[in-house]
């Protein structure tokens, strides 16, 4: 009997070293890299994420939704990466945990100048950009004073169509991505900026993706199809 149970102890301690390894080379294998982002998360993002944390005190935990997860990914944000973003005027440091992310600190950070705002930020000479005419009754035909930038994916989908395009193209989103405009309040019929490794294009939301003015001219574009850089390819 005490064999069998000296036999039992040590699978027992066997296995559960076994496991805590496994665990400990998975959590060694995630990239603990500061990314030079500045998210800006949506608005129901940043009420979610204000009620749950004092962001006067760093270490909150905030559980983000799949959508949420997913759109982290499909900028290249992987688990355990740290970002910059700002809550209610408040700038944080961030870590995308398993769960959501995980607010470290709090107040300015010296590399604000360096960093790319995405997916959305301001555009600054957007009224003196020509905007594409449209026929849709019943949409909202404003146009924003925004900027817009997609994942990878999205991005090479793009400027593939706008190359093969003379002047105007259409380019179909998925379900992913149409949700992703809508979380940021882009309506269909809404025109704004894309922009795509330094180069703007007009766009305009539709019922099923984007129309997009190719005002750059095809040599342009098919330099930004060499030059795109964000790191994930994942939309």
């Amino acid at each position: 009997m005490s064999t069998k149970k000296t036999l039992f102890n040590f699978f027992f301690i066997s296995c559960s070293l076994l496991i805590f390894s496994s665990v400990a080379f998975a959590h060694s294998m995630h990239d603990h890299s500061r990314l030079p982002y500045k998210w800006e998360f949506s608005k129901d993002a940043k009420l979610k994420i204000a009620r749950q944390v004092d962001l006067n005190s760093p270490n909150g935990i905030v559980g983000l939704s799949r959508f949420e997860q997913n759109k982290l990914s499909s900028y290249g944000i992987k688990v355990s990466n740290k970002f910059s973003s700002s809550i209610n005027g408040v700038d944080v440091l961030v870590e995308r945990t398993t769960m959501g992310i995980r607010i470290i600190s709090v107040g300015k950070f010296n590399q604000a100048s360096e960093e790319l705002l995405i997916p959305i930020r301001k555009a600054t000479n957007f009224s003196k950009v020509s905007m594409i005419s449209s026929n849709h009754n019943g949409h909202d035909h404003s146009s924003l004073n925004i900027e817009w930038t997609f994942g990878n994916k999205t991005n090479h989908k793009i400027v593939k169509r706008i190359f093969a395009s003379k002047r105007t193209a259409l380019i179909g989103l998925n379900t992913f991505e149409q949700n992703l405009l809508g979380e940021y309040e882009i309506s269909v019929g809404n025109r704004f900026y894309i922009s795509i490794s330094g180069h703007k294009f007009v766009a305009e939301r539709t019922t099923s993706g984007l129309k997009i003015d190719n005002a750059t001219g095809n040599s342009k574009v098919a330099k930004t199809v060499n030059s795109f850089s964000l790191p994930a390819d994942n939309v």
